[in-house]
């Protein structure tokens, strides 16, 4: 067959043969299926570490230049010193977040993260995670507008992987939606599960961009990616999380509307069916 596994067996009039090719003919239908998903993620694997490449390059150089500018006195003033050592410090925390999300989305690639999956109070968990970005919602003016239970709402998932979904959704909401000056959250009680929905009302996704955001480091017209100032990893880690919980996760969007992003977390099945 020369490699070509587009080559397929002729059946012949032998009952036991027509079986053995039947097999064969499986068996290079897979492996054909193999090697388009061997090419696909080559070609993504090489896409992501340029993208990555870039992505560490771009600030990388900006805080050489900056340092060197410190170095060199060529901001005369104390307060331009400064505002350039803000930039620097800026620039620098971005960095670290990128390299850490790498390192994350590298041990979820290679199932490394293991997970503790316990019976949470998703409720109470998400007002605990939300007390973090008060501070934050209050200097950019966004109103929260909250719907959650009064009641426990117990889920089966794993503390760590919750808290690192949840903040990157908010972080996503408040650094692309907060020209709408408002950031949602809801939790919706479903038979199985319950779905927390995270949303804003800024400019929105591209409906051509919908099914693209959690990719890694996807690149849009406006799609919400690193070239707006994030990792562009974040979404694709929450993802990835999500499914390693047992949920699902998905984006709706009406652009300066409602942009909004849910994922499902199963229930905790207690003897009182709640």
């Amino acid at each position: 067959m020369n490699g070509n596994l587009k080559t397929r067996l002729l059946a012949k009039d032998d009952h036991l043969l027509n079986e053995v090719i039947f097999l064969i003919n499986e068996l290079l239908e897979q492996l054909e299926k193999n090697q388009i998903e061997a090419i696909k993620f080559h070609t993504a694997r090489r896409r992501l570490l340029s993208s990555i490449s870039h992505d560490i390059r771009t600030p990388l150089a900006s805080i050489i230049g900056y340092i060197d500018a410190l170095r060199d006195n060529i901001a005369a003033s104390e307060d331009e010193k400064r505002e350039y050592l803000e930039i620097l410090s800026k620039k620098s925390n971005n960095l670290k977040q990128l390299i850490d999300e790498i390192f994350v989305m590298a041990k979820l690639d290679a199932d490394e993260i293991p997970l503790k999956v316990e019976s949470l109070d998703l409720s109470e968990f998400v007002r605990e995670t939300l007390i973090e970005f008060l501070p934050k919602l209050k200097n950019d003016h966004v109103q929260l507008h909250l719907n959650i239970p009064e009641k426990k709402c117990f889920v089966m998932a794993d503390r760590l992987s919750l808290i690192r979904i949840i903040r990157n959704l908010i972080k996503n909401a408040l650094e692309y939606g907060r020209d709408g000056n408002i950031l949602g959250v809801e939790l919706i009680e479903k038979t199985d599960e319950y779905h927390l929905l995270i949303w804003d009302q800024g400019p929105g996704i591209p409906k051509k961009d919908l099914e693209f955001v959690f990719e890694r480091m996807y690149r849009g017209d406006q799609a919400r990616s690193s070239f707006h100032g994030g990792s562009g990893l974040g979404l694709s880690i929450a993802k990835a999380l999500v499914e390693k919980n047992g949920g699902t996760i998905w984006v709706e969007s009406s652009p300066w509307e409602k942009t909004t992003f849910g994922f499902s977390v199963p229930k905790h099945k207690h003897s009182n069916g709640f």
